[in-house]
């Protein structure tokens, strides 16, 4: 059986980048925005 040839541009690289948080905020609405600046606020890392 023959290898497969994958183009690069349809290759990702593999995962390598980690953050810390206190609170993820999903969504940039009013109470996506409320909560990310309260959260601040309070000394949370958003």
């Amino acid at each position: 059986m023959s290898k497969i040839h994958i183009p690069r541009w349809l290759t990702s690289d593999p995962p390598g980048w980690e953050i810390d948080s206190d609170v993820i905020v999903i969504g940039s609405g009013v109470a996506g925005l409320s909560a990310a600046i309260h959260a601040r606020a309070a000394g949370r890392k958003v």
